[in-house]
């Protein structure tokens, strides 16, 4: 009787890992283990237009042998193939050293064994399909209810991640993540004389479970967002010699602090490792306590223990000099 091989734990994996890169006689070296589901369900007009729930897996293995970095990858999770990658990435460190003009020596780190799951109410994946596209039809149908007054396109989408991620290396750590994030909103389209204009709304997306998909606010902003979709779409064609005053809500600054002030402070692109695919950077160390953003009255704080935060939260406070003895204050924020 034949029976099936033994299936490692993805933690036995990564310890399989962690102890052929020290047989290879590599100074240090760590081990990934991912796994990705994305469910994405969007409805146009009164049809589902798009559900998709993908499933990628993989790891990624680098090592430092003698000062040189190497890198190598694969979608088979097996002892087999942990043993073949461990392997390449030794080949690809060798081949590496020999255009190297300067060996890599790392900063000594701590070693952390820890575990991390986003605290979530509602597992997202655990909501029935049926129940989502109900709630995207809803969101569509009342929008639509607004065509006699010109809206005549309704789109709405709901987008749900799960991250399942395991870091080992040579220094000890062992490190093991799960991160869920949720994304749901809609937008209407008003056509009034040759011409349309949308109007859209979205909760800005979290790590948060499907407790974020709060219905009462979503179905709450749809008479708004139908209204001023219309009103756009019926505004009178601004006469280029005017002049008035513009007021930009904070989203305004979202992708402008993104791109000026997130990309740039990147150490990737600071010290040019990016140079060949996504630019470099301003914002380089000679410039440290030298380099002046912007007006002295404006923070710029980056903080990753914003309770729900992605990536980076970033916040623009803004503080006015007085008038009439009053100090005006805006804050923005933004989610990377």
């Amino acid at each position: 009787m034949v029976s099936a091989p033994q299936k490692l734990t993805t933690q036995e994996l990564a310890n399989l890992a962690v102890k052929l890169i020290e047989q290879a006689g590599c100074e240090y070296g760590d081990i990934r283990l991912c796994n990705y589901r994305t469910q994405r369900l969007s409805a146009s007009d009164r049809s589902l237009k798009n559900l998709s729930d993908n499933v990628s897996s993989g790891f990624g293995v680098r090592v430092l042998l003698d000062g040189a970095w190497g890198f190598a990858a694969s979608h088979k999770k097996t002892p087999e193939e942990i043993t073949r990658i461990v392997n390449l990435a030794v080949e690809i460190a060798k081949g590496s050293r020999l255009s190297q003009q300067k060996p890599i020596k790392l900063v000594p780190v701590a070693a952390y064994q820890d575990k991390y799951v986003t605290p979530i109410e509602i597992d997202p994946f655990t909501i029935s399909i049926g129940e989502k596209a109900e709630l995207l039809l809803n969101i569509n149908d009342r929008l639509l209810s607004y065509g006699e007054q010109g809206i005549k396109k309704a789109y709405s989408f709901l987008r749900f991640t799960k991250e399942d991620k395991v870091f080992a290396s040579t220094e000890g750590s062992l490190i093991e993540q799960t991160i869920y994030r949720s994304y749901p909103g809609f937008s209407c389209t008003a056509i009034a004389d040759g011409d349309a204009q949308s109007r859209s709304y979205e909760r800005s997306p979290l790590n948060i479970g499907y407790e974020h998909i709060d219905k009462k606010d979503l179905l709450g902003n749809i008479d708004r967002v139908a209204t001023e979709a219309i009103e756009k779409v019926n505004a009178p064609q601004w006469e280029l010699d005017t002049k008035t005053t513009l007021i930009l809500q904070p989203t305004n600054l979202f992708l402008t602090i993104h791109e000026s002030v997130g990309h740039p402070t990147e150490l990737d692109r600071v010290y040019g490792y990016e140079s060949n695919f996504a630019g470099t950077s301003f914002a380089t160390t000679d410039k440290w306590q030298k380099l002046q953003y912007a007006a002295p009255w404006i923070n710029l704080v980056a903080d990753r223990t914003q309770p729900h935060g992605r990536v980076l939260w970033l916040m623009m406070m803004k503080v006015y000099p007085p008038k009439n003895g009053m100090w005006l204050k805006m804050v923005f924020s933004m989610i990377i």
